[in-house]
């Protein structure tokens, strides 16, 4: 029995997928670019009634890679937006298309979610030219970026105990300096990639991030 859009509306309705909006008009009325970086889940939906089910850090980022993949032959598109690590959002990614397959639901996904196509996750936060110039001078484009910290005050919660007998640590100031070091000069990005993609578990001392301002990060 053929699968219809119903049916998967009705999958996607389970899973609280929002309603469908025209993929032409997702970054302009779902994802604007004056609103909240946005991580999450979605599902595309084809012309030729296939879809394709994917997650991404930076949503409106995703749908502009697939809009240069595909372009007019996504009609629709159903988001899940969900604060979630980079890990996570895999996870569940992988649980969501084994449910599509399992009920006969075509896709365009590559064998699996560890398989990506189009844009990598790199190029979710910073563009080619971007990855180039920080290849040349990682720390002057680290120290130029003005991302907003996020909350983590959850986090901030679970790990206090880790936190606070770090601090107690007599070495906890060299080793957050040495950290800071690391991610001043390794780490691409690291104020728009921390808990995506890296975090340290006792690295949230008195409400701010571990890249907070000197202060807090050292205490």
């Amino acid at each position: 029995m053929p699968v219809t859009i119903r049916s998967v509306d009705d999958w996607a309705d389970g899973w609280e997928f929002r309603a469908p909006v025209s993929f032409a008009d997702v970054r302009r009325s779902a994802l604007p670019t004056d609103g909240p970086k946005r991580s999450g889940w979605y599902l595309l939906s084809f012309n030729d009634d296939t879809y394709y089910l994917g997650e991404s850090v930076d949503l409106r980022s995703r749908m502009g890679g697939h809009a240069a993949k595909w372009g007019d032959e996504i009609a629709t598109v159903r988001l899940l937006p969900k604060a979630a690590s980079k890990q996570q959002l895999r996870v569940v990614e992988r649980s969501l298309i084994r449910e599509l397959r399992a009920q006969k639901i075509p896709l365009r996904d590559v064998v699996h979610a560890d398989v990506t196509t189009g844009r990598d996750a790199l190029e979710e936060l910073l563009s080619d030219e971007m990855q180039k110039l920080w290849i040349r001078d990682p720390r002057g484009v680290n120290a130029r970026d003005t991302t907003p910290l996020k909350d983590l005050s959850e986090q901030e919660v679970r790990y206090s105990t880790a936190a606070r007998r770090f601090s107690d640590l007599p070495e906890s100031t060299a080793l957050t300096a040495l950290l800071r070091t690391f991610l001043e000069a390794c780490v691409p990005s690291p104020r728009a990639t921390e808990f995506q993609y890296w975090s340290v578990s006792t690295g949230t001392y008195g409400g701010s991030s571990f890249l907070g301002d000197s202060a807090s990060a050292s205490e």
